[in-house]
């Protein structure tokens, strides 16, 4: 079975909606991993003639394209520039694949997502669909969000932290708008805020910091993706009453523990690294401590693997169960 790409290039919502009402394998691939791979290619200095494949060349200009052709010629694109076995790793994807089927109705409810590749390389990770949702629903009670709540959603819909949130509101049953940030279009953001006046508002720390200053307040601040500065914390006081400070991975299905905290209050030492306490589902073991963290390992319900991963990030848990994350890049800095 090939799996079908959906065309990112729809409103959020709709591609939310394709995803959840699947039938059959999909795919989110991101304009960036095609970019990124289609400039690597062409900085190797490939003789033209070599970049010719049924018809159409390897050129960026060819980007815009990629989701009006057809299925086949998707696919003989992406074997080009190497990302076909990226995507479709046989083994790997029939067992995910063998793993969506083992219900009579023979569901292939399926998508694979791109991780964001700060451990490594971009990878596509498969997961059955009704795991996304099922930790959408997790989400929806370690965030709180109620049926009367309002969120905006500034994040990719395409990405496991954007599908989350949005899984997370219509569990929820709660009403919410999906706005995609795109650089630039920082006014558009605050308009939105503004406009839209939500209870909610998720997105990530570089977001969040070219709206500092701004005239907006909400009353609780979803975030994850990346760590918030220290200094942040007190400009982001500013704007709101709780912030939710989430840890997730791709491979875990979404989210995996949450720390809750009111925005008043002053940051105690450390606190910038605390990703709080697991959601319901999802165990974590770590015998680092604050002196010498070590490898965090993850088992959730809704991931995409069995049994405990490693989750490639270092840490510790503290006496009474919560999260410290130690940031990749401090941990590169450790290691040099």
């Amino acid at each position: 079975m090939v799996p079908n790409f959906i065309d990112i290039r729809l409103a959020p919502k709709q591609i939310v909606a394709l995803v959840r009402t699947t039938e059959v394998p999909v795919v989110l691939l991101p304009e960036r991993v095609l970019k990124n791979t289609l400039t690597n290619i062409l900085a190797l200095d490939v003789p033209p003639s070599q970049r010719q494949v049924h018809n159409f060349d390897i050129s960026v200009d060819k980007l815009n394209n990629f989701f009006g052709w057809k299925p086949s010629q998707q696919w003989d694109f992406l074997e080009v520039l190497g990302l076909k076995d990226l995507i479709m790793n046989e083994a790997y994807f029939s067992s995910i694949l063998k793993d969506s089927e083992k219900d009579s109705s023979g569901n292939r409810s399926m998508v694979g997502i791109f991780s964001s590749g700060t451990t490594s390389t971009p990878k596509c990770i498969w997961n059955r669909v009704d795991r996304l949702v099922k930790n959408g629903q997790y989400s929806a009670d370690a965030f709180e969000v109620k049926a009367s709540d309002t969120l905006l959603l500034m994040a990719l819909p395409w990405h496991v932290a954007g599908l989350t949130w949005a899984f997370m509101a219509e569990e929820a049953q709660a009403e919410y708008e999906f706005l995609i940030t795109r650089s630039g279009e920082e006014k558009k953001w605050l308009a939105n805020i503004q406009s839209y006046n939500p209870s909610y508002l998720c997105t990530v720390p570089s977001a969040l910091s070219k709206l500092y200053g701004q005239a907006w307040e909400v009353d609780r601040v979803v975030y994850g993706g990346q760590p918030m500065l220290e200094e942040d914390y007190a400009l982001l006081s500013n704007h709101c009453h709780w912030t939710y400070q989430g840890y997730g991975q791709t491979e875990a299905g979404g989210l995996i523990s949450v720390h809750k905290r009111w925005s008043k209050q002053s940051l105690s030492p450390g606190e910038s690294q605390c990703q709080g306490i697991p959601i319901e589902g999802v165990d974590i073991r770590c015998e680092g401590v604050e002196q010498d963290p070590s490898a965090i390992y993850i088992r959730s319900s809704t991931a995409s693997v069995e049994g405990f991963y490693n989750s490639g990030d270092q840490g510790y848990l503290n006496h009474q169960g919560l999260l410290y994350l130690i940031p990749r890049v401090a941990q590169k800095n450790m290691i040099g």
